[in-house]
């Protein structure tokens, strides 16, 4: 079985596990764990020069490139269950692991046209993309050469509950040897390294039945929190906008910012709720 990642390197043994802290109190911190982006980037498409520098990271993205030659960024949610581990007997009573298989799965809103037909475009299972992904915790995941998928799908059910909304749900598999790298990404969450503590505040306003695309928001007087294309989220209709559908404007007025919804997307009558992380 072939294997296009291999992230652990050398499985020559012995491999010894490096230095640990004794107690689990010596001041480190849990992360969230939610996947809550992911980079589609073709194969032939301009890679990030370094893939741990958020600036490296955004040059290779283009949402409105049609060419193939940058990537694509996806909001939304995701997570990925522990791996399903691949083995070899090797004699009698022992085995052998050959590597593991990974499944991420990742809801995305279909705010728009172009969502849908994307969602259309991953059905037919174009495997040559790599993949990174994102937690809210400002981690990326994927190394250097980003992770190769083998099976690539969208599923886009309509539920039938009330108030059910549509979203596209994207299957992504990949078989490699260990997870992948991992590293922390400041501009991402507002966070400065890996050891940094994880303190989470959220802020939430609703707009019901609007007449205005102007939202006015009074929470925590009015601040907004840094890197707002991730940590301020705006949802329509009970759906997630994309940070290209509003414009946030800070300290418009004393205790207030303002969020104006892009007139393609915006109807009188439309209620939002913004949430917001500090």
């Amino acid at each position: 079985m072939e294997f296009n990642n291999a992230f652990l390197g050398s499985f020559a043994l012995p491999a010894y596990v490096g230095s640990l802290p004794v107690s689990s109190d010596a001041g480190g911190q849990l992360a969230l764990s939610e996947v809550c982006n992911i980079l589609l980037l073709p194969l032939g498409g301009s890679f990030p020069t370094t893939w741990s520098d958020l600036a490296s990271l955004q040059a290779a993205i283009d949402n409105t490139d049609t060419t193939g030659g940058y990537g694509k960024w996806l909001s939304g949610k995701g997570s990925i269950p522990a791996s399903n581990v691949l083995t070899a007997p090797m004699g009698r009573q022992h085995l052998k692991k050959v590597g593991a298989e990974y499944t991420l799965t990742f809801e995305v809103p279909i705010w728009c046209a172009a969502y849908y037909e994307a969602c259309r475009t991953i059905q037919k299972n174009p495997t040559y993309y790599n993949l990174w992904f994102f937690t809210v915790a400002g981690f990326g995941f994927g190394g250097s050469s980003g992770i190769r998928p083998y099976y690539l799908h969208c599923d886009l059910p309509k539920g039938g509950s009330d108030g059910a909304v549509e979203v596209g749900i994207i299957t992504i598999r990949w078989r490699a040897d260990g997870d992948p790298a991992r590293v922390s990404m400041p501009g991402l969450n507002g966070g400065t390294d890996e050891t940094s503590e994880l303190s989470i505040t959220m802020y939430r306003q609703q707009f019901t039945s609007v007449s205005s695309s102007t939202l006015t928001w009074t929470q925590n007087n009015g601040d907004i929190p840094p890197s707002p294309t991730v940590r301020l989220w705006v949802y329509q209709n009970g759906q997630k906008l994309m940070p290209g559908a509003y414009v946030v404007t800070e300290g418009t007025g004393v205790g207030e910012s303002e969020i104006v919804i892009d007139t393609t997307f915006y109807t009188d009558g439309n209620s939002y709720e913004i949430f917001a992380f500090f």
